[in-house]
């Protein structure tokens, strides 16, 4: 898809996916970083939230890490994206309630 973009399309692209992505931080109070490489390395940080894609084994992560004053103590790996709960750990989903 992008390889038939030009360098300008691109940036136009990139531009109204950042308007779309500031309008969801404004909406949800959380605070959104995305972290992209070319190697397939991947980070979005939203909230307390990461999702995370390493460039070794390609695997998408959802993690819990509050970068508060309580330390890694409540850092939780490998969560389901749908227990997220923003400004908030996660809560996870019983019996697909």
């Amino acid at each position: 898809m992008f390889e038939k973009m030009g360098d300008g399309d691109v940036a136009v692209y990139l531009r109204n996916a950042a308007l779309q992505l500031l309008r969801l931080s404004q909406e949800r109070g959380v605070d959104i970083t995305i972290d992209t490489r070319t190697r397939g390395y991947m980070n979005v940080r939203v909230g307390d939230y990461e999702i995370y894609k390493g460039s070794r084994d390609g695997k998408i992560r959802y993690q819990y890490h509050p970068l508060n004053d309580s330390g890694v103590g409540e850092w939780r790996e490998d969560i389901s994206p749908q227990s997220i709960q923003f400004n908030m750990p996660p809560q996870e989903v019983q019996n697909g309630k």
